[in-house]
């Protein structure tokens, strides 16, 4: 490795080169304007696959619930647009400038290309990055861009290639992953796989990029439920994963990240207040609005549901006590007593009054995934209650927990069709 230098000055040959054109000439002009530093944009050939769209159809989102035709009505209206960032990574080539700086960790010798981001140049390895990006394979190829770079490269002594809309600080954290990245074990931290997932993406490195999405869905776990009474994410880092999200299409990173927002009581708040200083793109802002009250409309369906009670005749069914009533009585393992049962309608009733009493109406319409209204509430329910209709509400509760979570990937996934 060449050690570090003073900053770089441009050599007398690399002043001399040709103005652009539209199309390259038959012969090159005899001389070229003499210009400091003089940038040829290489057009790509493949444009469609190194950019996102800007936009996307608007979908249908239609979920139905095989339990309730609650659920109908909870989804209807979920109508939209999914945004997504585009990333523009077109690579230029240009001659030394009086202000580059030398890179001081990543500048080697051999056969190797210039690269320059902002202001700092780095000496690499032409055939590793030709072997891992595309883009590069692209630009090293004597046909893959019809010829253009060759032809730039023709009047310009020591080309430098410059990689726009990216960071310094990304590109090294990029390029200290590419040198050892076959024998990482250690996690990355979450700013570095950001990082990758950027310059990995512009350069389409896709081991890298692999590596940066891999990371992130597990930071972000779109695939697993939050347990129950686990403490929410943190604001900000929910903000910035969505954008993210959306511009490098992570939809289990985007799922994850909009539950945490709606889990946050300070965020609704905020969204409540002016949904625009949230920061958030507008059809996200219409989106959240829209699944919390969707999932409060199933919450409510669900929790004013009696423990073990026939739905149409509010009879017991409980195993303790076979077409009888098991609640209103002191807490026991022992089958009630005919003495002890009260009416049917009573059972319905007193449940009723106790979830709207106790506020898990509307408390767990704000976040029905962690709100667990039996554990909360063991200590008042066991006075009424046996242990057998409570455990019967909790494993419905899990099993519902899970038909929700999927839900959210019809609601933030387009539909394609």
């Amino acid at each position: 490795m060449t050690p570090p230098d003073t900053p770089l000055k441009p050599s007398k040959t690399n002043k001399r080169s040709c103005a652009p054109s539209d199309e390259p000439p038959s012969t090159p002009p005899k001389r070229a304007r003499a210009t400091a530093r003089s940038t040829f944009r290489v057009p790509s050939s493949s444009a469609s696959s190194d950019t996102t769209t800007s936009s996307s159809p608007s979908v249908n989102i239609h979920c139905a619930r095989s339990s309730s035709d609650a659920m109908d009505r909870a989804v209807q209206g979920l109508h939209m647009s999914v945004p997504q960032a585009a990333w523009g990574n077109s690579i230029t080539i240009s001659s030394m400038s009086a202000d580059d700086v030398r890179s001081s960790a990543f500048y080697y010798d051999g056969q190797v290309v210039l690269v320059r981001v902002q202001r700092t140049v780095y000496s690499l390895s032409r055939s590793k990055l030709a072997d891992l990006c595309g883009r590069f394979a692209e630009l090293f190829s004597p046909s893959g861009d019809g010829g253009w770079s060759t032809w730039v490269r023709s009047f310009i002594k020591t080309p430098v290639y410059d990689i726009p809309a990216i960071s310094s600080e990304d590109f090294e954290r990029f390029l200290a992953v590419l040198e050892r990245f076959t024998h990482m074990t250690e996690p990355l931290p979450e700013d570095t796989a950001v990082s990758l997932l950027r310059v990995a993406h512009a350069l389409a490195c896709e081991p890298i990029l692999a590596i940066a999405k891999k990371r992130l869905g597990e930071l972000w776990d779109g695939s697993q439920l939050p347990p129950p009474d686990s403490p929410v994410g943190e604001t900000e880092a929910a903000i910035k994963a969505i954008a993210l999200a959306r511009q490098y299409n992570l939809p289990g990173m985007l799922k994850r990240a909009v539950y945490e927002l709606l889990g946050d009581k300070k965020f609704r708040d905020a969204l409540r207040k002016d949904p625009y200083a949230t920061r958030l793109h507008h059809r996200d802002i219409t989106l959240l609005f829209q699944i919390r009250s969707a999932l409060g409309d199933i919450w409510r369906d669900f929790v004013l549901v009696a423990p073990c009670t026939d739905p149409q005749s509010g009879h017991s069914i409980c195993y303790l006590a076979p077409g009888k009533d098991c609640d209103l009585s002191p807490f026991s393992t022992q089958t009630p007593t005919p003495q002890k049962t009260p009416r049917a309608r009573d059972r319905v009733s007193s449940w009723e009054h106790f979830v709207i009493r106790t506020g898990q109406l509307k408390e767990g319409a704000d976040d029905p995934f962690r709100y667990d209204s039996i554990g909360r509430n063991a200590g008042q329910l066991e006075k009424s209650w046996c242990q057998y209709c409570l455990q019967e509400r909790r494993n419905a509760w899990e099993e519902k927990r899970l038909e929700w979570w999927g839900m959210l990937d019809a609601w933030l996934v387009p539909n394609k069709s």
